[in-house]
């Protein structure tokens, strides 16, 4: 089934979205999914934003490639649809309504708290200062030593070629 959208090249969208009603019952999450959706409409790339209008489908299959564990986090780059949670779970999937596959991380039993795409290259970090790379997050990870010891990664990004990890 495919969604047909209708032609939005002229609309005008706020920079912010404080002009939604009930702003304090929408998730920081949610926020994310309504910018890459409008973002996809403005970009013409009706794809991604039927696959972000049906998040409610694929996130309930997720739920299931991750066993109830929790999610941490759901990212989308280089065509490719990756999410990461805990215990190390991470699933992929090119597109998320469709089927999710559960990858290996290496990461064991240390959970999974965040993931970027940049410069062809793909980066987990986590707990006890675990830290991996992949040329593609379907194959085998590399893990990598952070300098965090056992202490927490929770983000990491790329600016300007700079990989920057925080806790």
């Amino acid at each position: 089934m495919s969604v047909l959208f209708p032609d939005l090249s002229n609309t005008v969208f706020p920079n912010q979205l404080d002009s939604i009603d009930l702003m304090e019952d929408i998730e920081e999450r949610d926020l994310e999914y309504l910018q890459l959706f409008q973002h996809a409409l403005l970009d013409k790339d009706y794809s991604t934003a039927n696959i972000i209008f049906n998040r409610n489908t694929w996130e309930n299959n997720l739920a299931d490639v991750f066993d109830g564990d929790i999610i941490y986090k759901i990212y989308f780059a280089n065509d490719i649809w990756v999410a990461v949670g805990h215990n190390g779970k991470i699933a992929t999937a090119l597109n998320p309504l469709e089927e999710w596959t559960l990858g290996n991380s290496g990461f064991e039993f240390s959970n999974i708290y965040d993931v970027y795409y940049a410069n062809e290259i793909w980066v987990i970090v986590g707990s006890h200062g675990k830290i991996a790379t992949a040329s593609d997050p379907r194959a085998e990870w590399t893990l990598g030593i952070s300098g965090f010891d056992s202490s927490t990664i929770r983000v990491v990004i790329c600016h300007d070629s700079q990989w920057i990890i925080g806790g």
